[in-house]
């Protein structure tokens, strides 16, 4: 005699219902995704993980080549801004990357030691994987290890610092033909 509590299994023999092995359906497992007519998107998963792993590296590995003179400069820079409860600035890979090409064409033989906000925007859009930079400004010092203070002595180039359209930062220095070059600049995209 059955009791409604029990379930005959396929071998034969009876089981407390809802305590078969093979689950309550009978089954152990449901029906693969093949089976359904669906793919599973592991490659599309693997390949956007990748893409984002590559990115992360990508802006770390640059982050790592800046000396601590970059670093500090930028948070001189932010400290000012916080100051004047100014947002601060994001280090921007992308940034860096066009502060470096413009030092490469402020040091050249015969390359001029002046701020080109077009060649710095043209240069930060050159650098930027996504999208382009709307606005972008060039701070240059040539000769000084220290040109921070002299850009905040300065009203134009401290109200440039103090601008609050720009969110992000790059800054590049290099010691070249007898001199420390500087190169900040700040963009939006």
């Amino acid at each position: 005699m059955r009791s409604a509590n029990m379930v005959m299994t396929m071998g034969g023999e009876v089981e407390p219902r809802g305590r078969s092995r093979s689950g309550q359906s009978g089954r152990s497992r449901g029906p693969s995704c093949r089976k359904r007519g669906i793919r599973p998107p592991r490659l599309s998963i693997l390949l956007v993980m990748g893409v984002v792993v590559v990115l992360a590296l990508e802006q770390r590995m640059v982050m790592a080549l800046l000396t601590p003179r970059e670093l500090l400069m930028s948070m001189r820079i932010n400290h000012l801004r916080d100051q004047a409860d100014i947002d601060d600035l994001d280090r921007e890979g992308d940034l860096d990357c066009a502060a470096d090409k413009r030092m490469d064409a402020i040091t050249s033989a015969g390359g001029a030691c002046v701020g080109d906000n077009k060649a710095a925007l043209a240069a930060a859009n050159e650098c930027k994987w996504f999208g382009d930079y709307d606005y972008a400004v060039e701070l240059v010092s040539c000769g000084g290890d220290n040109p921070f203070d002299g850009w905040v002595s300065n009203p134009t180039t401290r109200a440039v610092l103090l601008d609050q359209t720009y969110k992000d930062i790059g800054v590049a220095r290099r010691s070249a033909n007898g001199a420390t070059y500087w190169v900040v600049i700040l963009g939006t995209s």
